[in-house]
């Protein structure tokens, strides 16, 4: 077992927002940024390290400021977003939210050398370079079509019908998932995380995933003895943090 996985019970991955609501969220992209950088490339609509989704109306007024940092083979994603899901998305959509999501890839161990974590993740990164309208749909479906640990993981053949699926079709994505484009960013960006402050908050790296904080407050959340989470655990943090602004 990866000793980031040890730290807390339970501590592995989020799902950020239903499919529902995908039509009142937005990427927001860094359009002008360049996509090379060293002899590296660097996924565009991704500015250090996260993928920021906020209101299409705007975050200009989001009282909550959440940083997620998450890995796609993580195995207990499906019960967050069950419990949490529909809360963050309902957030993200009357503005009072803006999520910044960081994939990281911290279990290639545990995919028998076939390095899924790092795959998912820069799949996930290809369709928000690509086609960052389908980044969402795509974050979903990694989730749902989730392999178990100490497998191989979903091939590169699945990663890109998924993406095609989500609404990235583009040959240029099937292209950077296949040839893994991004593998160098991305492992860049999970040394930092695992070794640098998180931004705006006193957290001073991350343990492992995933990894919530809201208004530089890291949420410490516990598993039920069945594996679940608490979604009024959850929604108390945040009240705690921003009040009324969390709708009931």
């Amino acid at each position: 077992m990866d000793t980031t996985e040890q730290r807390k019970t339970g501590r592995r991955v989020v799902v950020l927002v239903t499919v529902g609501l995908l039509a009142a969220a937005t990427i927001i992209g860094i359009v002008a940024m360049a996509t090379q950088a060293a002899d590296r490339p660097v996924p565009r609509n991704v500015s250090d390290g996260a993928i920021t989704i906020s209101s299409a109306r705007g975050s200009d007024d989001a009282s909550l400021d959440i940083r997620i940092y998450l890995d796609y083979s993580c195995p207990y994603c499906a019960e967050f977003d069950e419990a949490n899901g529909a809360l963050l998305g309902e957030l993200v959509a009357d503005g009072t939210a803006v999520v910044h999501v960081h994939p990281v890839a911290i279990f290639d161990s545990a995919s028998g050398g076939a390095e899924y974590s790092t795959r998912s993740a820069n799949a996930a990164v290809c369709v928000v370079d690509g086609a960052p309208t389908a980044y969402l749909s795509f974050h979903e479906l990694l989730f749902r079509h989730q392999p178990p640990q100490d497998g191989p993981g979903l091939d590169d053949d699945t990663l890109v019908a998924l993406a095609s699926q989500a609404g990235a079709g583009e040959p240029a994505v099937a292209d950077c998932i296949r040839g893994q484009k991004f593998e160098e960013w991305l492992r860049t960006a999970t040394d930092e995380a695992l070794s640098s402050p998180v931004p705006d908050s006193d957290v001073g790296h991350i343990m492992g995933t995933p990894t919530i904080v809201v208004n530089g407050q890291e949420y410490d959340y516990r598993l039920g003895s069945d594996g679940s989470f608490d979604p009024d655990e959850f929604e108390a943090f945040l009240r705690e943090i921003a009040g009324e602004t969390v709708a009931p």
